[in-house]
């Protein structure tokens, strides 16, 4: 058979030819970069759906589920993510759960449709779990009050999700908590908060009178942390004159983190028990998911 180099090859296929064959390949190209193509893309699928049985979709899920133990096949898809992690899409539904679906992989997404997705178990016990890894999201559904399992987990954030009809969302980062004091005036170390399952990132915090202060208030120090190692408000800032009229207001701000179960203590010296009436208010950073002040 002669040989055919590559410009009598063009030649005979002509530009419409060339053409021709430019468009058949665009949709490998394109199935490829976006990982529908288990065996081109590198790793495997990276991309699973999961939709009911008997409905009719555009496109055909790569799963199906009934309503009863639904676990199992959203599982079997979790499973079937390459090591390198990927995308597991419930589409719209309420899905019964008798187990946590869990794989100790890095970078899963969990989506769903929306308050449409509902996933159920049984009200009391995680629905889904990330573990102690990194790179979790879980996006766009609902659960029961079981919820998401993320306090080991780094950089793994749930947003969108409604848990227990409460909407969540770890990537709001930014929070605010607010907690009035009324002891008495000479009540001593007053717990302000407690951080939860992980570190917190202390940003600011001001203490507010709510109305004019008794006068058995001498001052308040705010600290924070082991032995309370860190001070927000020393006692020279937080002598009663500095807060004892009412929207008086003494503050700090910078940086400081606190490790999961420390706790941000107000300590009140005053010379009786008359009550006080004040507000602290502390700005903050979730270092990770579960890094909340209550």
């Amino acid at each position: 058979m002669p040989s055919i180099n590559r410009r009598t090859l063009l030649k005979g296929l002509g530009v419409g030819g060339v053409l021709y064959a430019v468009s058949q390949l665009l949709p490998i190209v394109r199935d490829v970069a976006e990982k529908r193509l288990p065996f081109l893309a590198l790793g495997g699928k990276h991309l699973f759906t999961i939709g009911w049985e008997g409905v009719a979709y555009a496109t055909t899920p790569d799963y199906t589920v009934d309503g009863d133990n639904d676990d199992v096949q959203v599982q079997a898809a979790l499973d079937a993510l390459p090591a390198t992690g990927g995308e597991i899409v419930l589409y719209a539904g309420t899905y019964d759960f008798h187990a946590e679906v869990s794989r100790a992989i890095d970078n899963v997404t969990i989506r769903g449709g929306g308050k449409g997705t509902i996933v159920n178990r049984n009200g009391a016990d995680p629905v889904f779990s990330a573990g102690a890894r990194s790179g979790w999201l879980f996006l766009d559904f609902a659960t029961d009050a079981g919820g998401i399992t993320v306090a080991s987990a780094t950089n793994t954030y749930r947003r969108g999700v409604w848990i227990n009809g409460v909407y969540t969302d770890d990537t709001a980062l930014l929070k605010i908590f607010t907690k009035n004091i009324t002891s008495a005036a000479n009540a001593g170390a007053v717990t302000v908060a407690t951080v939860t399952t992980q570190a917190a990132h202390i940003k600011s915090l001001v203490v507010q009178a709510n109305a004019a202060q008794t006068a058995d208030l001498g001052s308040v120090t705010v600290t924070g942390g082991t032995s309370n190692v860190v001070t927000f408000i020393d006692i020279v800032t937080g002598v009663r004159g500095n807060i004892a009229a009412t929207h008086q207001q003494v503050a700090w701000m910078g940086a400081a983190t606190l490790p999961a179960t420390a706790t941000i203590v107000i300590t009140l010296a005053g010379s009786g028990a008359t009550a006080v009436n004040l507000q602290v208010t502390i700005e903050y950073e979730p270092i990770v998911a579960g890094g909340s002040l209550v």
